[in-house]
């Protein structure tokens, strides 16, 4: 009849099994954020354990060479300075290659000098090619005291991770890094051509493209007879791609090779805060500046402690963050050097109650931790430099110099 429902039809379907299958899928995907979460976690830990005693061991070592030494022990602390600088490369390379694989890396751009850049891979590898025997020599063609703007942390972790493979294989003859600058007027950005040639064991063609892979070496002879992680050219690679190139290889078996990538760099003019830090890193005085260093670990207190006397500051040690906020309330201060880790009361916590009453002097976090977005998390906790154990002592002194010109 019209207007009136004459029957109806019904319909099941058993979706048990869907609702099963989505529950496990929601399950292993919190078990994979767990497993990632609990990774990061012990790389973190795993940096600030190996970087702390490393910092000690590569800081006393550069004051001892610094210091009067017999002439038969200069070989010897060369020699240890090389061996855990070398360990420190490969903790970085570890935490890097969690890092680049869990899509978490990033590009810093700040502005750098290319010939002090240059100058500084000279200096780094200068003592292992006298202590190897080993002529190392750079080639520079155009112009090379130009600013630009780029990442020269991950720059320079790239031309070590290249430069030291090639010492890594190469017994006798020579290792060049040539570096080529082009840089027209009207073009924002300076090309610049990098390639390290050497006259080591060389590359099989058909292990070229192995090369690159994680934790693989051309062949277990090789791993026999020259060690290594196999995560040197990985890291090396990983990076550049980054920045948006790659590396060219060019070996023949028992002759050497080269290794060569292209990068563009904007062009950066000098402001006048990067003169001033130029021109005071050449004095190496800090003679008016009071600093305070908080800092729990003994042999860390002492290498930092005894660089910043070096440079003639004014030092008050901290061996906790509750001691560091004590002293602040006692004692005036234009930059704090604040270790995260601590009993008692930890950087983070130390610094909070700090900025409330001196919300002006600046905090340099010297740290051992390695996590991801460090440098914008601390810098959102109120810190305004990261300076990362081990430290080199010009990058420190050069980012006191900017915290404090800041300020």
């Amino acid at each position: 009849m019209k207007g009136k429902i004459g029957g109806a039809t019904f319909g099941s379907r058993d979706i048990t099994s869907k609702k099963n299958a989505e529950q496990a899928l929601l399950k292993a995907k919190k078990e994979a954020e767990d497993a990632n979460v609990a990774k990061a976690r012990f790389l973190s830990n795993m940096s600030h354990e190996l970087r702390t005693p490393l910092n000690g061991i590569i800081g006393i070592t550069r004051i001892m060479q610094d210091e009067q030494i017999l002439p038969e022990q200069v070989s010897n602390f060369r020699t240890l300075q090389d061996l855990s600088e070398h360990t420190l490369q490969i903790i970085n390379n570890i935490l890097d290659l969690a890092k680049i694989e869990a899509g978490k890396a990033s590009l810093d751009s700040k502005r750098f000098n290319l010939r002090r850049f240059i100058d500084k891979i000279n200096s780094i590898f200068a003592g292992t090619a006298q202590l190897k025997g080993i002529k190392f020599i750079i080639e520079v063609t155009g112009q090379a005291d130009t600013f630009v703007k780029g990442d020269e942390v991950r720059l320079s972790q790239v031309l070590i991770n290249l430069i030291g493979n090639a010492f890594k294989f190469t017994e006798k003859g020579s290792i060049k890094l040539a570096v080529s600058i082009t840089d027209a007027a009207n073009n924002p950005d300076v090309k610049v051509r990098f390639a390290i040639t050497d006259t080591g064991i060389g590359i099989k063609k058909e292990n070229i493209t192995k090369i690159f892979e994680s934790f693989s070496q051309a062949d277990t002879r090789t791993t026999r007879s020259f060690g290594g992680t196999g995560l040197g050219l990985s890291i090396a690679e990983k990076i550049l791609n980054l920045m948006n190139t790659a590396i060219t290889v060019e070996s023949e078996y028992n002759q050497g090779s080269t290794f060569w990538f292209d990068l563009s760099l904007a062009k950066s003019s000098v402001d006048p805060a990067h003169k001033t830090q130029l021109l005071l890193s050449d004095s190496n005085d800090l003679s008016q500046m009071n600093i305070l260093l908080a800092e729990d670990n003994k042999v860390n207190q002492l290498v930092a402690a005894r660089i910043l006397q070096k440079w003639k500051s004014n030092v008050i040690i901290a061996s906790n963050g509750e001691e560091a906020v004590t002293h602040t309330r006692n004692h005036r201060f234009d930059v704090i050097l604040m270790d995260l880790d601590m009993p008692v009361m930890d950087g983070y916590e130390s610094v909070s109650i700090i900025k409330i009453s001196h919300p002006d002097i600046p905090v340099i976090a010297l740290t051992a931790a390695s996590f991801d977005d460090m440098n914008k998390y601390l810098l959102n906790k109120g810190f305004c430099e990261v300076v990362q154990k081990p430290f080199v002592p010009e990058d420190l002194y050069n980012k006191i110099v900017t915290a404090v010109h800041r300020a």
